[in-house]
């Protein structure tokens, strides 16, 4: 995996080498303030590209937190209608259920449902590289990909 950006709360890199999949790891507790730094520098990562590409965002121990202050629902709703447009899917994996039901009233309440769309809550990074290579078969136009889960 090659490196694009590293903190303490969260690594960001390229899961394989064609460079498709941007795996966001995220390593502690992290708040919302991380995830506001986080999808920050994706949005960047993902406006620059010229290739189609997915995103896989894999939380170490869950992300059950409860957004505080108006700030953090409208710092997500600002994230989640960046929409680059070679972005195909964003898989989330082992966020929790409180994550997960945070998004979809974001979704809903922002009217983002081309955004949302394009979400997928899944347990394991292979549940992850699956639901990219499902999305690859039922849509011929992107590139086919090959991809194996290492551990």
């Amino acid at each position: 995996m090659d490196l694009i950006h590293s903190d303490e709360a969260f690594s960001i890199s390229w899961y394989d080498p064609d460079h498709k999949i941007v795996l966001a790891h995220i390593h502690t507790h992290w708040n919302w303030d991380d995830a506001d730094k986080l999808f920050s520098k994706m949005d960047e990562i993902f406006l620059s590209f010229t290739h189609d590409a997915y995103s896989v965002y894999v939380f170490d121990h869950g992300a059950n937190i409860f957004p505080e202050g108006k700030s953090a629902l409208q710092n997500m709703r600002k994230h989640l209608a960046v929409d680059p447009p070679n972005l195909r899917l964003v898989l989330v994996v082992n966020s929790g259920k409180v994550v997960e039901t945070i998004l979809q009233i974001v979704f809903s309440a922002y009217r983002l449902l081309d955004t949302s769309s394009k979400f997928r809550f899944v347990r394991t990074l292979g549940q992850a590289l699956q639901a990219i290579a499902e999305y690859e078969a039922q849509h011929p136009y992107s590139a086919a990909l090959h991809i194996s889960d290492p551990h």
